[in-house]
């Protein structure tokens, strides 16, 4: 059984742009609705939440989001694969996707893919980074970190 999805749940998927130097993104997305059995991910950019108003101070969705900035889903089979609540669940189920690329492609006998061990080594930084700062704000020591990344 999907986990009760409620609208406005935000969701973060993580990726690696290996054009620019294997940068890992972060991108925010946010459950806009939920109609009959179908829910609708949002991606929550500058250019797709903003100032509503120049006079008043409300914030809101702006009008109108592209069609590659949506991600229709049926709700029954709960959120897909990719979106997680948390930055650094985000990062883990990328880290694992990269990983599981790299095992098929072993397993296929193909020749191994350069990018996938870069994109992994990135992946791994970012969330190490991540758990770090997380630490580091709920004011626990160094050593003490639990499930760190190998």
């Amino acid at each position: 059984m999907a986990p009760k999805l409620t609208q406005g749940d935000t969701y973060y998927r993580a990726d690696v742009d290996e054009e620019d130097g294997y940068k890992v993104g972060i991108t925010e997305y946010v459950l806009r609705t939920i109609r009959g059995r179908y829910g609708y991910l949002v991606m929550k950019e500058s250019f797709t939440w903003g100032k509503r108003s120049k006079k008043t101070g409300d914030y809101g969705w702006l009008d109108p989001i592209p069609a590659w900035c949506r991600t229709r889903f049926y709700v029954d089979n709960g959120v897909p694969t990719g979106y997680a609540k948390s930055k650094s669940q985000a990062l883990r189920a990328e880290l694992a996707s990269q990983r599981r690329a790299a095992e098929r492609d072993k397993a296929d006998g193909l020749p191994p893919d350069e990018t996938i061990p870069l994109a992994i080594k990135a992946l791994s930084t970012r969330l190490k980074g991540e758990m770090t700062r997380k630490a580091k704000a709920s004011g626990q020591k160094e050593g003490a970190r639990e499930h760190m990344v190998r």
